[in-house]
């Protein structure tokens, strides 16, 4: 319940609203003075103190308050008081005068067409796990050869052993595209093997990713255009002049350069045929089979038994697959139970492109590798090796336990060459 106080503020504010609070505007020019009334009685005493606390503003049409948040000896107020009537709005002056345009400056001179630039890939090397990886450029004139070091990671925990996956196949180039976008609205979907020209880029359908991914930049971008000049007026016509002793015929102008070359590759591939039940042995050092050639484009390879010999002297993209097992020994050792394979020069250590990995169990498992060699002797060959200092089995499924009379389905061995240029 408020106190007394409270409703007499309250009242004496209400009236002050409804009526002129200043008391000469409220009383006639002429006062009447009447009888002195009696005393009343005694009322209840005032506040000793009195504080105002704040003063609010309310919105027009809200009614006004005081509210006593003290007691009834020290009185604390607060009071709100609605806030007037919006006023007229003012007249907008009028805009001032648009000045004049400034002259149209001069047009900058035709930018140079920009260098063109060759980047060719090198090979791939990898460091130890704590270096940082860097390219290096090496650069011969207006070609740029990349050189990667990649930093090895660390040791991860064995995983479950995956299915076995499909054949390789080789990439065949269907067509150009002017930007990604064009060529994923064409072809939403591929299918492995199937490569397109988006600009001087080949992108490649991967499987696993469901995507046209790009491997690399056969050739540099072109320079980026200067902008072109405004055109001058035209000048007056010219009196014709004298027809002229003709001249001699000039010089031939130098050849252009040779265009790119088509891109040609080799698949070779070994099948389970008739291995036996333990898997075809391969000793330390010696080559892994490689039985068939199933596509050579431009004849990029020779294969001479197990060996090849490159046609042309360039730059080759090697790629790999081998299912097998090496013999396990219980406990598990890590110095004896893995494979390990590469692609090199017969007859020397030097391997280009390699993988190793450990066997558990003696379960067999699918290792691959990719990497980029440079081909300087067209008469030198080249082995898949055993690079372990123990025996390693090649073995995959027999075909009659396969729901396909397709060898591609139970290769051991997958060798992938593509020719990338000079």
């Amino acid at each position: 319940m408020q106190s007394k106080e409270y409703i007499n503020a309250y009242n004496y504010v209400k009236q002050a609203r409804e009526k002129c609070f200043i008391p000469s505007c409220c009383v006639s020019s002429r006062t009447i003075v009447g009888p002195t009334g009696p005393t009343g009685p005694q009322g209840l005493p005032g506040p000793i103190t009195v504080e105002i606390l704040e003063t609010k503003t309310i919105g027009p049409g809200e009614e006004a308050s005081v509210i006593n948040k003290g007691t009834n000896e020290n009185a604390k107020l607060e009071f709100a008081i609605p806030m007037g009537p919006t006023g007229p709005a003012g007249v907008e002056g009028p805009f001032g005068e648009i000045g004049p345009t400034g002259p149209t400056g001069p047009t900058g001179s035709t930018g140079p067409m920009g260098p063109s630039q060759t980047i060719l890939l090198g090979g791939v090397t990898t460091v130890d796990e704590n270096t940082d990886a860097f390219i290096h450029d090496v650069q011969e004139g207006d070609s740029h050869i990349l050189e990667f070091a990649i930093p090895r990671g660390e040791q991860g925990i064995q995983g479950p052993t995956g299915p076995t996956g499909p054949a390789g196949t080789s990439i065949t180039i269907l067509g150009y595209y002017p930007d990604l976008d064009a060529l994923n609205k064409a072809h939403p979907n591929g299918t492995i093997g199937d490569g397109y020209l988006v600009g001087d880029n080949l992108y490649v359908w991967s499987d696993n990713e469901k995507s046209w991914n790009d491997v690399g930049v056969i050739r540099g971008p072109q320079g980026i255009q200067g902008l072109q000049g405004e055109q001058g007026p035209i000048g007056p016509q010219g009196v014709p002049g004298i027809q002229g002793v003709q001249g001699p015929i000039g010089p031939t102008g130098p050849t252009g350069p040779t265009g790119p070359e088509k891109i040609s590759a080799a698949y070779i591939v070994s099948f389970n045929e008739s291995y036996p039940k333990d898997g075809l042995p391969v000793l330390p050092n010696a080559s892994l089979p490689l039985n068939r050639k199933e596509i050579d484009t431009n004849s990029t390879v020779t294969l001479e038994g197990n060996t090849i010999k490159f046609n042309r002297v360039g730059y080759y993209h090697i790629s790999f697959t081998v299912n097998g097992y090496a013999p396990c020994v219980d406990p598990f050792d890590e110095t004896t139970d893995f494979i390990s394979v590469g692609f090199r020069k017969v007859g020397t250590d030097n391997v280009y492109v390699g993988v190793s990995k450990w066997i558990y169990n003696e379960e067999q498992e699918h290792i691959s590798a990719t990497g980029i060699v440079s081909i300087n002797d067209t008469n030198a060959s080249y082995e898949l090796a055993n690079l372990n200092m123990y025996p390693l089995y090649l073995i995959t499924p027999f075909i009659n336990d396969i729901n396909t009379n397709s060898y591609f389905a139970n290769s051991t061995v997958t060798l992938f060459i593509e020719y990338l240029g000079s």
